[in-house]
């Protein structure tokens, strides 16, 4: 959104990357780490583009800005997640991916601030021109929310974590191929 009246711009960028370990011919792994960086006026943080060091570690240690409070514009929201698949067969394959946008480490610090996580399970028929796909999706209270202003990952101006209830949800997913078209359900 930009406030035109204070000529004031904020800009969101989202950093992601990931690193996928193929285990053996059936299963794979992937880590992955993003990072939601929002704030005035705000340009691409090129520490953020370094292929190597995590996205946490450079906000951290970068003493070129500072991250204002909770109720600042200028904010980052760091994420974490593991990504597991295994091939069944050659049509089926089945997935799973967990998300952690916060952790307390210390006991004294989970009654003012709370874990906050999301999962998906899931499995992929194709075979032929048909995909079919069944998932479960879970998220935390509170997922994709941070405490900086303007800084909550957004769809139609609408946050997309939730503050309660837990959110759960299933899906599933068909496609046919013809030729060049496909119908999806």
């Amino acid at each position: 959104p930009n406030d035109v009246s204070n000529n004031m711009y904020i800009n969101r960028w989202y950093y992601y990357r990931d690193l996928s370990i193929k285990i053996n011919p059936k299963l794979s792994l992937t880590l992955t780490e993003s990072i939601i960086s929002t704030g005035e006026n705000r340009n691409i943080e090129w520490y953020y583009l370094t292929p190597l060091g995590l996205f946490l570690a450079e906000q951290v240690h970068n003493t070129s800005r500072e991250d204002g409070d909770s109720t600042s514009i200028n904010n980052d929201n760091y994420f974490i997640g593991l990504n597991l698949g295994y091939t069944i067969n050659t049509n089926v394959d089945f997935y799973t991916s967990i998300i952690i946008d916060d952790f307390q480490i210390d006991k004294e610090d989970r009654e003012q601030y709370q874990d906050i996580f999301g999962m998906e399970f899931g499995i992929n028929y194709n075979k032929n021109n048909t995909n079919i796909k069944l998932s479960y999706h879970y998220a935390s209270p509170w997922l994709y929310l941070n405490n900086g202003l303007l800084t909550n990952y957004q769809i139609n101006n609408h946050p997309i974590g939730l503050r309660y209830p837990h959110s759960h949800a299933i899906e599933l997913d068909m496609k046919y191929l013809i030729n060049k078209s496909m119908i999806q359900t």
